[in-house]
């Protein structure tokens, strides 16, 4: 093996090397930048899906702290949980009622246009 031979390959290890760290940084900083601009745009989105924090737990419990133990925390648990199911069911059948108004809307408004003489529905 010549000198020249071994020069090269010690180079071409030497780029290669130098590549892969690199790539390593690049993927790093990906994951930095993926993880921070998740935070920044998604931690006020889950905050607000439960908005109640430990005093409001309490509030809602009314739970003193020097007499907290583990069945007052199922119990408050059990109404917390009976509440949010209330409210959840109130918002579906919101929903659904909003829906069916939607549609009679449409409905109507194709009618309408139906019965203005366009002769064809839109």
């Amino acid at each position: 093996m010549e000198v020249s031979d071994y020069t090269d390959q010690s180079e071409r290890r030497s780029r290669l090397v130098v590549g892969f760290l690199i790539f390593g940084v690049l993927c790093i900083l990906q994951a930095t930048l993926n993880i921070s601009l998740h935070l920044a745009f998604y931690s006020k989105q889950d905050t607000d899906q439960f908005p109640f924090n430990s005093s409001m737990i309490e509030e809602v419990c009314k739970i003193d702290q020097s007499q907290q133990n583990s069945t007052q925390s199922c119990l408050c648990c059990n109404k917390l949980l009976r509440r949010l199911l209330r409210e959840n069911q109130a918002l579906k059948t919101e929903r659904d009622h909003l829906q069916t108004m939607v549609s009679q809307m449409s409905r109507n408004k194709l009618e309408e246009n139906y019965e203005e003489g366009s002769g064809y529905l839109i």
